[in-house]
């Protein structure tokens, strides 16, 4: 992306901080600091001269995260950024320095945590999970989930080892994850490819990347509060 001289964008140095930060490319931080968080600040500001007295700041930080964000992620073409938990945490502490950490937490989490529900109750529709099996599914198959997903990560991050291949990666997480559960589970439909081999259908395969997304998020939030 070129900036030109009557808008000029952050220096490469504060660039490639918040890239790291947020854990997305360089390219896109500068996106999301020169051209998203204006309108994103902008929004607030009209949502606050709005709001009726006395009517708490996370309502309108909660309106950000889960309409404002996301449409206009989704008009840059970003939509992969909509589940990035460190991008939630820094742009509610940018709206609204004057919560505590603790605060903005607890917001964010929140925020994911719906965000988690919803991609979980698309996967549970697309494998034809029946209605009773569906807490099941809810309360025991996407919490192990979530946890052996987050633990390959976050060894990764812990070992500063970079991901060279993603896609291989997260091929290789539905593979020996979310197909190794499903399979210890007869409620949950299994399809299989010419070589009999389990598989997930395209659909299915594009919920479970997002889920995948949220949850790599989240570790590389929880690395840099760390």
């Amino acid at each position: 992306m070129t900036n030109d001289s009557a808008s000029p964008g952050p220096p490469s140095g504060k660039l490639l901080k918040l890239a790291g930060h947020l854990g997305i490319d360089p390219e896109d931080a500068e996106t999301f600091a020169t051209d998203i968080i204006p309108l994103l600040t902008r929004k607030f500001a009209l949502l606050s001269r709005a709001a009726p007295a006395g009517e708490p700041i996370e309502n309108r930080l909660d309106t950000i995260l889960a309409e404002e964000l996301p449409r206009v992620l989704s008009n840059y073409a970003l939509d992969e950024l909509k589940t990035n938990k460190s991008m939630m945490l820094f742009l509610v502490k940018l709206l609204a320095p004057e919560l505590t950490d603790l605060r903005i937490k607890q917001l964010v989490d929140r925020r994911s945590g719906r965000v988690d529900q919803s991609l979980a109750d698309q996967l549970a529709d697309h494998l034809g999970i029946r209605d009773d099996q569906i807490e099941h599914f809810r309360e025991k198959v996407i919490p192990k989930l979530k946890q052996y997903t987050k633990s390959m990560y976050r060894r990764k991050a812990q070992k500063r080892e970079a991901i060279e291949d993603p896609i291989a990666f997260n091929q290789f997480i539905i593979d020996n994850v979310f197909i190794d559960e499903f399979e210890n589970h007869p409620y949950i439909r299994s399809v299989t490819d010419r070589h009999n081999q389990a598989i997930l259908l395209p659909e299915t395969k594009t919920v479970a990347l997002q889920l995948i997304t949220a949850w790599m998020n989240e570790v590389m939030a929880e690395e840099h509060r760390g």
